[in-house]
């Protein structure tokens, strides 16, 4: 037979059902809290937050997107929503995290309901398990249009300015860490080499030794930020040995986000030639000039001499006709 409990023993089990419906009530309330924070951060989410099955079926959007809402999308394949161009990209990543369990991302072009491109978006995709089998996969999608806009702009300006230096009628190259990352085909023509040969090359074994030791301070300093004449002219090397000279117009400038060195190269090997031979021309003629003075000078001293000469002759002629002629013709006036 069964005993009945006492009074004390059955307010004793009401005061502990009690405590135990308050913890009930405070653990449903601590609950409803956690899921209103996490409800709260999920659907204010600056990006999409999406569950998928292993064939991309959504099973949770934690927002719509324009022309359609959460709740219509659920269901629906997420790769409807990705330009083809880029599905498999998706499909083989979702594929990979439930193989393997591990995270992965993906970049893709997305797509309204109409079909026509919304955005960029960058993917990170993980795993949701079940003990130790995927079941889902949680996608977080960031929108990084702007992003990929400034790198369409960035792209786009870089063209521009690669075909203005490919197609320049100076030698165009950058260096930076004094090694070439940059050279245009006529750079590499006045030096000899073709333009794979100078990529990595350090720049200061293009120079004469005995411009060597300028060109490093040069370049060293403009780096700092020291102002340094952007225009000289120095003797370079070709590949095959011969010295050309070669007039360099240098800057500081910004090669992938670190300080670099541009400069335009002009060969002033003909022009030099010819300077060279004009300095020589003008110095044989300062030669011709000089001995031409002084021929003039004896010349001159010549004529002087000359001069005197005359006059002396005539001096003579006078003196012998008035001593040897005039009395003879006195003589003779005094005669029949």
């Amino acid at each position: 037979m069964t005993k009945k409990p006492t009074y004390e023993e059955l307010e004793q089990r009401v005061k502990e059902l009690e405590k135990e419906a308050v913890e009930r009530k405070r653990a449903r309330e601590a609950l409803r809290e956690s899921e209103e924070k996490w409800r709260s951060l999920v659907e204010n989410a600056p990006g999409f937050i999406m569950n998928v099955n292993r064939y991309g079926k959504i099973q949770f959007l934690n927002r719509g997107v324009p022309g359609i809402s959460a709740k219509e999308a659920i269901g629906q394949s997420m790769y409807k929503f990705i330009e083809p161009a880029y599905q498999n990209t998706a499909r083989e990543t979702i594929k990979e995290v439930f193989k393997t369990g591990k995270p992965r991302s993906y970049v893709v072009k997305a797509l309204g309901p109409d079909g026509h491109h919304l955005a960029w978006y960058e993917t990170q995709v993980g795993p949701i398990r079940h003990g130790t089998r995927v079941v889902a996969a949680i996608l977080i999608t960031t929108d990084i249009t702007d992003h990929k806009r400034t790198d369409e702009a960035l792209e786009q300006s870089e063209q521009k300015y690669r075909t203005l230096t490919e197609n320049s009628l100076t030698g165009v190259h950058i260096h930076q860490d004094g090694k070439f990352v940059f050279v245009n085909d006529r750079f590499a023509q006045i030096h000899g080499y073709e333009r794979e040969e100078l990529l990595g090359k350090h720049h200061i074994t293009l120079f004469h030794p005995d411009y060597r030791e300028l060109a490093e301070q040069r370049a060293s300093r403009r780096l700092k930020g020291v102002a340094v004449p952007p225009c000289y002219e120095v003797r370079k090397l070709r590949k095959d040995g011969e010295a050309i000279w070669c007039e360099i117009m240098v800057t500081r400038t910004e090669y992938r986000g670190k300080p670099a060195i541009m400069g335009n190269t002009v060969d002033i090997s003909e022009r030099k030639k010819t300077e060279e031979a004009l300095r020589e021309r003008e110095v044989e003629l300062e030669i011709k000039s000089k001995s031409l003075e002084e021929v003039n000078t004896a010349l001159g001293v010549l004529l002087e001499r000359r001069d005197e000469d005359s006059r002396e002759l005539e001096k003579k002629v006078v003196i012998n006709v008035k001593e040897l002629v005039v009395p003879f013709l006195e003589r003779v006036k005094n005669t029949h």
